[in-house]
């Protein structure tokens, strides 16, 4: 009895105010509204059937049930149900763009629909793209054709200076060379000329290559002893000169004077560079730096 009279009375207020307010706050409604449910600790629970009684349900558009099978909300709308539970990604739309083998593109759209794209020249003149001329002028490289002349900077590449300093530091070593023969007379190292002279019983040394002559020029004897002053030994030991006499042996060192390394790291010079000349003449196959061959390269035309 208690129920009937409930139902009655809600009808009774449904008719009165057309609107209704189940849950929280039933005195507070939102005026637009005509069924409000307000909860914080309970929820609307739809009409709940399978896909079996869904599909035999032909209801008001706009209706909304759960699919048991499907787990999902379904919508009437178009007279069919549609699902509410739709995957963004499978309304993703899927294009191409395939290059063919005669140059041209294959464009296709979501539908499957293919148009054919083509690069070709935008004209019906096929000459009006080729290069009239090419001319290294200086360092510039000049390229011409109908739509003018494009110069580009190849100084990066220009090695004449470099060239020429090589063919002067060449003539400088050669022209080193023939003074340094000319002035010993000859590539001996071993057989220079050494004076040694002495005014008062000390001697002095002047080298001219590895060797010395230890010739020595005695001065007059100033007592009546004619043995006294004569030098017994004269030895060159190492870099010594060792002089003995009958006072004693006097060491002279002599090391500052041996310029054999000299000699010998000037040998190896001389040498060195006859070999740079012979492989830069064998690499350049001439003595001429103005006949080099440039290479000219473009990436685009």
């Amino acid at each position: 009895m208690k129920k009937i009279l409930l139902v009655a009375l809600l009808l009774i207020s449904t008719n009165l105010f057309a609107q209704v307010k189940i849950g929280d706050n039933p005195q507070t409604i939102n005026q637009s509204s005509v069924l409000e449910l307000e909860s914080t600790t309970k929820t609307l629970v739809v009409t709940r059937i399978t896909s079996a009684q869904m599909n035999a349900i032909i209801p008001l558009e706009g209706a909304i049930i759960y699919n048991i099978d499907e787990d999902c909300l379904f919508q009437y709308n178009n007279n069919s149900w549609t699902s509410l539970c739709i995957d963004v990604m499978d309304n993703e739309t899927i294009t191409s763009i395939a290059l063919n083998t005669d140059g041209t593109f294959t464009y296709t759209d979501e539908a499957g629909n293919n148009t054919v794209i083509s690069l070709s020249d935008a004209d019906s003149d096929p000459t009006n793209e080729l290069n009239t001329t090419v001319v290294l002028n200086g360092t510039d490289l000049e390229t011409t054709d109908a739509g003018g002349t494009i110069t580009t900077d190849l100084s990066s590449l220009d090695q004449s200076t470099e060239v020429a300093t090589n063919a002067t530091d060449i003539a400088t070593n050669a022209t080193d060379i023939a003074d340094h023969i000319a002035a010993d007379l000859d590539t001996d190292a071993t057989n220079e000329i050494q004076t040694v002279e002495s005014t008062d019983g000390s001697v002095s040394v002047t080298p001219n290559g590895n060797d010395f002559d230890l010739s020595i020029t005695i001065p007059a004897n100033n007592d009546n002893d004619p043995t006294n002053e004569l030098n017994t030994t004269v030895v060159l030991n190492g870099t010594d000169l060792e002089t003995t006499d009958a006072g004693g042996t006097i060491i002279t060192d002599l090391s500052s004077l041996d310029e054999s390394a000299e000699v010998a790291t000037n040998a190896t010079d001389i040498a060195t560079n006859a070999t740079d000349i012979a492989d830069h003449i064998a690499a350049d196959l001439d003595t001429d730096a103005t006949n080099e061959i440039q290479t000219v390269e473009s990436t685009d035309g």
